[in-house]
């Protein structure tokens, strides 16, 4: 989430991005993250990875749309593009939260499953 985000913001130092179209180096980045997500949530032994895939993969589709409807406002694109990241950063917090507590209180807490190995 962290490259991610850097490479995002990378893009966005090229200029301003308008929204107004869809933009492809963010579909590219997100579509990445969402690999990389599906990855982990596959293998974790929690329930927030896939809820967080689930947010990212939404991300995906606000490009989608914009690409099969170029009446959405910029403002909506903006938006949805770019403030879906929080839920997920607050998911990571819940779950690095409930992770620590877990090991705090002595509990085992294998974070991976160990299904396929």
């Amino acid at each position: 989430m962290l490259v991610a985000t850097i490479a995002t913001s990378l893009t966005n130092m090229q200029g301003a991005l308008a929204f107004r179209d869809v933009q492809w180096s963010i579909v590219w980045i997100d579509a990445a993250l969402l690999a990389a997500l599906l990855a982990i949530a596959l293998r974790a032994n929690r329930f927030w990875p896939l809820w967080v895939a689930a947010i990212q993969c939404l991300a995906l589709a606000a490009h989608a749309a914009r690409a099969f409807d170029a009446d959405i406002l910029p403002l909506a694109y903006w938006w949805i593009v770019g403030k879906l990241s929080y839920p997920m950063l607050l998911l990571l917090i819940i779950g690095t939260e409930r992770h620590h507590r877990r090991r705090l209180h002595g509990h085992r807490d294998p974070a991976w499953s160990l299904v396929g190995q």
